[in-house]
């Protein structure tokens, strides 16, 4: 059971305009800038990923990507990137950059190689410069999981001359350097770091890749107490605030002071499961379908295994049939219940308190803020 501690919180300075400023503080996930280890707080707003998912639903929405286009025979993607980027020190992005942050993202292993490799991103021979402005992907495999996959903010990319001017032969994908420090080309650019206490990003004006976000300067703040979270937003030190214990909300919501958003957690699910390889019970876990698969996951807690479940999961990953995909799924649906009896509790709100002054929260699946959305005032 994952239990979250986020919020967020203003710097209160003389010389700062409030009315463009917010912060987010957080309790369970340190500030930091560590990109291997990929923290969804910052690249969302310091860097840019090539094509967004669009909140709500299923479609894909284009962002450093004005426009692209499947190959016919569906072993390829090519994708036009706008003419008129720059990253944050000025320099123009082009698809040298795209290949090198996608090359970076499947070749540093740890948590962004696994992900890119969900979606059959494995290889940096499938990342083509075509020209300056366009970039191609060539598929491994037909994957629907591919392009989401490209959406998601673990290929986001990289101003790579500054990112290796800073490499060394011993880290050719400066994974040190950027532990400390971004090259990205986002709404927002970083202007403090103090690990593990606080995070400040400013706007970034020349930014082109979409609305101009309305909020000038971010506070990322960290502070561990769900109390003091909760008197900070009160006392309207603090803007927004959530991983608060579910009877603070309430009392919140009650009081009316603020105003508080809830969201049906869309990938989640709390549950009881026990392991069936290391105990006397013959019980598993069931949470996403792709955890079954028997490739020994890091999300396979109950060490699952069973190739008519992998035979399943991979005929509908690849199948381009949506009849043929929606009976693959009911079947491997049926067998998880078969062969994992498991005990749901139930699926987590994710709850969000705020400022009335506050507006523009969109729930995204990795459950952090998108700082190019609110408004204040």
């Amino acid at each position: 059971m994952d239990v979250e501690g986020h919020g967020r919180h203003e710097d209160i300075a003389a010389e700062v305009d409030l009315s463009r400023t917010v912060g987010w503080f957080t309790a369970k996930y340190p500030v930091a800038l560590a990109v291997a280890g990929l923290l969804f707080t910052l690249v969302p707003a310091a860097h840019r990923v090539a094509v967004e998912s669009a909140n709500r639903q299923v479609d894909l929405a284009p962002e450093l990507a004005e426009s692209w286009k499947e190959a016919t025979d569906g072993m390829s993607c090519t994708f036009n990137l706008r003419k008129d980027a720059t990253f944050h020190d000025g320099t123009p992005v082009t698809a040298k950059d795209v290949k090198w942050s996608f090359d970076r993202a499947v070749s540093v292993g740890g948590f962004p190689t696994f992900q890119m490799s969900a979606g059959s991103l494995e290889k940096k021979e499938q990342f083509v410069v075509v020209d300056d402005h366009t970039f191609r992907i060539d598929y491994l495999r037909k994957d629907k999981m591919l392009l989401f996959n490209v959406a998601v903010v673990v290929p986001f990319i990289i101003n790579s001359t500054l990112a290796q001017k800073n490499a060394t032969p011993d880290d050719p994908w400066a994974m040190a350097w950027l532990k400390a420090n971004e090259a990205g080309g986002g709404a927002y650019k970083l202007d403090s770091w103090k690990p593990g206490t606080e995070t400040v990003l400013s706007r970034f004006d020349s930014w082109k890749n979409g609305k101009m976000p309305s909020i000038r300067r971010i506070i990322i703040r960290d502070v561990p107490s769900a109390g003091t979270r909760r008197a900070m937003l009160e006392r309207g030190d603090a803007d927004l605030s959530s991983g608060l214990p579910p009877k603070d909300f309430d009392q919140l919501i009650k009081e009316n002071k603020v105003k508080v958003v809830g969201v049906p957690i869309p990938n989640c699910l709390w549950y009881v499961a026990l392991n069936r390889f290391s105990g006397w019970l013959d019980y598993s876990e069931y949470y996403f379908y792709w955890n079954f698969h028997g490739n020994n996951s890091i999300f396979n807690i109950s060490a699952y295994k069973n190739p008519e479940m992998d035979k399943l999961i991979d005929k509908a990953r690849f199948s381009s049939d949506p009849a043929e995909y929606d009976a693959t799924v009911k079947q491997f649906i049926a067998l998880a219940m078969k062969d994992l009896p498991i005990v749901p509790l139930n699926q987590p709100i994710h709850d969000v308190a705020m400022q009335k002054s506050v507006s523009g929260y969109e729930f995204w699946f990795h459950r952090e803020p998108d700082y190019r959305q609110f408004t204040k005032g």
